[in-house]
């Protein structure tokens, strides 16, 4: 056997005795309970000194901005560029008016896996040619911010912006 195979096979020797040893040998680490209140103390103490160091310090208008934000919940995601789903024209086209029996379409995820594209409207996922469950249009075309749907018996398309659901 080769020098390195029998330093290789040292070394695995040496940590499975560790292991044996530490697992059955070596005396059982604190996994108890803990204590709450010491906890709840020790917080409360941190809570207390970080406080008077911000009272000592000089806060500044954008300071105490940043800081009143740090506690607020996000709307959405920062970081998705998206049009915002206001009454767009492609919106108003989507939207069914009084005696109107169209459905309405909420166009919510999109995957791209290279040539296949992946559109997620009303909770469904759906690919260029498939026929929607409802209302008979078909998915036209996908994009990264609107889909495509063409109806099956008129010739109408609608263009539907993607929607950001916000939690």
């Amino acid at each position: 056997m080769p020098r390195r195979q029998k330093l290789i096979l040292l070394i695995m020797i040496v940590t499975m005795a560790y292991g044996v040893f530490d697992l059955f040998f070596a005396s059982p680490s604190k996994k108890g309970l803990v204590d709450q209140g010491a906890e709840s103390k020790a917080l409360n103490k941190l809570i207390i000194e970080i406080s008077e160091t911000l009272a000592k310090e000089n806060v500044t208008e954008g300071d105490l901005y940043i800081i009143s934000k740090v506690q607020v919940e996000w709307g959405g995601d920062p970081f998705l560029a998206t049009v915002p789903a206001s009454k767009s024209d492609a919106a108003k086209k989507q939207e069914p008016s009084e005696g109107d029996e169209k459905a309405t379409f909420t166009y919510s995820g999109y995957v791209d896996m290279g040539k296949k594209k992946l559109a997620i409207i009303n909770g469904v996922e759906y690919e260029i040619g498939e026929e929607l469950r409802s209302a008979g249009y078909i998915v036209e075309g996908i994009e990264s911010t609107r889909v495509i749907l063409k109806g099956k018996e008129k010739s109408e398309r609608l263009i539907i912006p993607i929607r950001e659901h916000l939690l």
